[in-house]
């Protein structure tokens, strides 16, 4: 492993573990699951009802369920 690999896979778990935590925060202040998302790259925190909201405005692709988002998801709160 290269020096570069090295830098690159500490920056992204430290961009993994400050979404989990802003995941985990918006769970103690709102009650809601929340779900950590890598979407073009970025790490994206939505709730259910963001989720919900994206598939019935049509921005997800034809034929992505809520529960395949689910699955897909990078973390879940509990």
């Amino acid at each position: 492993m290269t020096l570069f690999e090295l830098i690159r896979n500490k920056w992204a778990r430290w961009r993994l573990m400050r979404a989990i935590a802003e995941a985990e925060a918006l769970h103690a202040r709102t009650g809601k699951r929340c779900y950590v998302f890598n979407v073009g790259g970025r790490l994206k925190v939505w709730t259910t009802l963001d989720v919900k909201y994206l598939r019935r405005k049509h921005l997800l692709r034809a034929g992505v369920t809520t529960d395949d988002l689910k699955r897909k998801a990078l973390y879940k709160t509990a």
